[in-house]
């Protein structure tokens, strides 16, 4: 049995909201100047038929002469202070099983049989506290005379009070459940002996069920929030059931330059409670050939699946405010600026007067909303790998591999069209079809065309197209003694080096299989159509010090350099006009070296501390705008710096 409980708590502390939306203002606001409250009655007296204004749970009309002006208001609310989230979870495993032996059939026919069986049961629960946002109806409220009161709000300058800050200041709770059930039996052991050794096999049976549940405040629920992303309820569960096999098949043993020749296969049968999957095969097969004591070659295809997971299903939606390019506005590119491109933005519903301008996208922040699908269907990939090992008899501590791997999947899984700024480049300069999926998920501001609060673009998830990598993985190990050690711990030592290295010739996505020359070359590049950093190289090596029961171990971690792929990916695909790399902020992300150092020293049996430090250097993450997060890649980079750990390991 095994049990596992932990609780933590990360908080977060993000700049203070910034809201810009088409807001509603009295005429004759008293905060504003005669000439500019002259201003606002023309852009009244201006208005046609009838404007309606949304401002999360509040919805106002307006027309021509009843007083009130649209403008999209755009601020960052800072006296109401940073956006604070507190995010608590506490996570419970466990874990119950046994195993045994089950004999032999006979002498020669399912010997040495063994089982296996486990069940496992994980539960967490999420609770996620924000606090310092904005009510999006409480400031469209707080902006209006009531009874001929000047506004509780003047957001014009620095001149936002206390009162209006209390009164437009909002928080929020959301609650997240998930659980896992694994049941899983199995077989193992010889099932009959050839003339080159046993032919062992594997089977089983596989039970999962995976559900979650989402349970956003009514303040997030129903979008009035602002400065935090809202999400809808949402819930659902998936299960499957499956059967596997595995053989290890010795073909020829000690004969002139084939010391041995194995092959190995295995299947599994997938039956998902997903209408959109039903029952899925996988399967691979391979060779592993041993020339001699010092070379050895092996091969491998996989055909392999994944099914979506919870939260690509069920998963509520989720606005998210991000940076791109509005084909349709002033930001297009000249090569973008066609009578083809300007048809489609007048037909999704930008004024014909305001194609290419500023008013169709004053910024080129804009939101989107993205979630789950319950129509998803699973991805499938095909894995060859071909390598070689080399363990030189001159050598007998040394280890050396290459593999070359070349994958492909198709059905990957993603945001439709790979993202809110490939929609945009999709729909307007790609297919150009108004009634396309891409367009129709683009959804703008009736009166000006622009996309934003209310007005989101809908990138769901969607089986959106294909991804293709390939590369080549090295691997190094060695150890050797010395004759000298360290005063009062032993008189001699030994080190061990190893390093991994991967190369990576290539990572195309195709956004949509069906435009299959429509390819986005993403190896060395990273940036919104991109996604991560994706290094041409990328190792890690260790040297460690065995000194008796102290251990010494010095790792050294690099990242590769990468450029945005603002400008890669349009001088691939050899775009008219493609932009120059000086014309970009941050252009290039320069290679990165983290430099690890640790030990582990046995005090007596049962009983061992360890410590170290990680990026002792304190490196500091490379700076750029089209990061996810913090102006970075914090899942690619060391943000935090210089960061000390201390342990102990006790055994009774």
């Amino acid at each position: 049995m095994e049990l596992h409980y932990s609780s933590n708590v990360v908080n977060a502390r993000l700049a203070p909201t910034n809201v810009g939306s088409p807001t509603l203002f009295d005429v004759n606001n008293p905060y504003l100047t005669p000439q500019l409250q002259e201003v606002l009655r023309q852009l009244d007296l201006a208005e046609t038929g009838t404007t309606t204004v949304t401002s999360g749970t509040a919805t106002r009309t307006t027309t021509a002469g009843d007083g009130l002006a649209v403008l999209t208001a755009g601020r960052r609310y800072r006296e109401v202070g940073p956006r604070l989230a507190s995010e608590r979870r506490n996570v419970f495993r466990g874990a119950w099983g046994f195993k045994g032996n089950l004999g032999s059939v006979s002498d020669n026919v399912l010997t040495d049989l063994k089982f296996d069986a486990y069940y496992t049961y994980a539960r967490s629960e999420d609770t996620l506290l924000l606090q310092n946002a904005i009510s999006r109806s409480r400031l469209q409220a707080a902006l209006l005379s009531v009874n001929g009161a000047a506004p509780v709000c003047n957001i014009f300058g620095q001149n936002i009070s206390e009162a209006c800050a209390s009164a437009i200041r909002i928080n929020a709770t959301n609650s997240t459940i998930a659980t896992q059930q694994v049941a899983q039996a199995s077989v193992t052991g010889t099932l009959f002996q050839l003339p080159a050794g046993p032919v062992g096999f594997s089977s089983g049976y596989e039970w999962r069920k995976t559900s979650a549940t989402f349970t956003p405040d009514s303040f997030l629920a129903s979008g009035d929030v602002a400065g935090f992303n809202p999400g809808l309820p949402t819930k659902g569960s998936v299960s499957v059931n499956e059967i596997f096999g595995e053989l290890r098949v010795p073909l020829i043993h000690d004969t002139p330059f084939m010391e041995s020749l194995v092959a190995n296969g295995g299947f599994r049968y997938s039956d998902y409670s997903l209408s959109g999957i039903g029952g899925q095969w996988t399967y691979l097969g391979g060779l592993d050939w041993r020339v001699n004591r010092d070379l050895a070659f092996r091969g491998q295809y996989q055909r392999a699946i994944r099914a979506p997971n919870v939260n690509e299903l069920y998963g509520g939606v989720t606005r998210v405010v991000g940076v791109a390019t509005d084909p349709c506005s002033s930001r297009a590119s000249a090569a973008q600026r066609t009578d083809a491109v300007r048809a489609v933005c007048i037909a999704t519903g930008v004024p014909a007067g305001a194609v290419f301008t500023d008013a169709v996208q004053p910024n080129n922040i804009m939101p989107a909303d993205f979630g789950g699908n319950v129509n998803l269907g699973a991805e499938k990939s095909d894995t060859f790998t071909v390598g070689a090992v080399f363990t030189p008899s001159f050598a007998p501590k040394l280890y050396f591999s290459v593999d070359y791997f070349n994958i492909s999947l198709d059905g990957a899984i993603s945001s439709l069209g790979g993202g809110l700024q490939n929609t945009l480049n999709l729909c307007y300069t790609v297919i150009q079809d108004a009634n396309s999926e891409f367009c129709r998920a683009i959804v703008r501001n009736p009166n000006t065309g622009e996309i934003n609060d209310p007005y989101v673009a809908q990138i769901r998830n969607a089986n959106t197209g294909k991804l293709k990598t390939s590369g080549i993985d090295f691997a190094m190990r060695y150890s050797f003694d010395v004759g000298f050690g360290f005063p009062g711990l032993g008189s001699t030592s030994s080190f061990d080096i190893s390093s991994n290295l991967t190369y990576l010739d290539e990572f195309t996505s195709t956004p949509v299989a069906a435009l299959p020359d429509i390819k986005n070359e993403c190896a060395g590049a990273y940036g919104p159509t991109c996604g991560q950093p994706l290094p041409r190289w990328r190792a890690t090596s260790r040297i460690t010090w065995n000194v008796e029961d102290l251990s010494l171990s010095l790792r050294h971690r690099y990242i590769g350099k990468v450029t945005t792929d603002r400008y890669v990916v349009p001088h691939r695909q050899g775009a008219a006009n493609a932009p120059s790399l000086d014309s970009f902020a941050y252009p290039v992300l320069n290679d990165q070296n983290y430099f690890d150092l640790s030990f582990n020293y046995k005090l007596r049996d049962g009983m061992e501390i360890f410590g170290g430090a990680n990026n002792m250097f304190n490196n500091k993450p490379p700076v750029t705008t089209q990061g996810p997060n913090a102006n970075t890649f914090s899942a690619t980079y060391d943000v935090l710096g210089t960061e000390f750990f201390i342990g102990a390991s006790l055994k009774f």
